[in-house]
């Protein structure tokens, strides 16, 4: 099972977001701010960050571009309200892999995170499944 964290300070979004990816079979972390989420991945690195980009303290840019910086290489996908083509294209400079703009439909998201834990599968794993 994949493990993600889930880094959105807005609980409403959080709790919805965490229903959708336990029905969709991953295990989820769920984290409020930066910081946490920062120091919770380099303790045990999921498989996979969403991430919000406005965050109390750190944000999400600032965030994803730690992670890169300390060379975390798992995916790293924006979630965000942030829909400026700019805000895209910042996000993805800063390292991740890709960006969903609220409000979206959750399959888009299941579908979005499948592709890219995909990617990521070794090739013995490609086999295994």
């Amino acid at each position: 099972m994949s493990h993600i964290a889930l880094v959105e300070d807005y609980f409403p979004h959080a709790q919805l977001m965490g229903m959708d990816l336990a029905e969709g079979g991953y295990q989820v972390s769920q984290y409020s701010t930066g910081e946490a989420a920062l120091t919770a991945i380099k303790a045990g690195a999921p498989n996979l960050v969403l991430l919000d980009w406005h965050l109390p303290g750190l944000s999400g840019l600032e965030v994803c571009q730690r992670l890169r910086a300390e060379g975390y290489q798992q995916p790293i996908l924006f979630v965000s309200a942030m829909a400026g083509e700019d805000n895209v294209r910042a996000g993805l400079a800063a390292g991740a892999d890709g960006y969903l703009v609220k409000p979206f439909v959750p399959k888009e998201l299941l579908g979005m995170i499948a592709h890219h834990l995909q990617k990521t599968r070794t090739p013995s794993e490609h086999s295994a499944a």
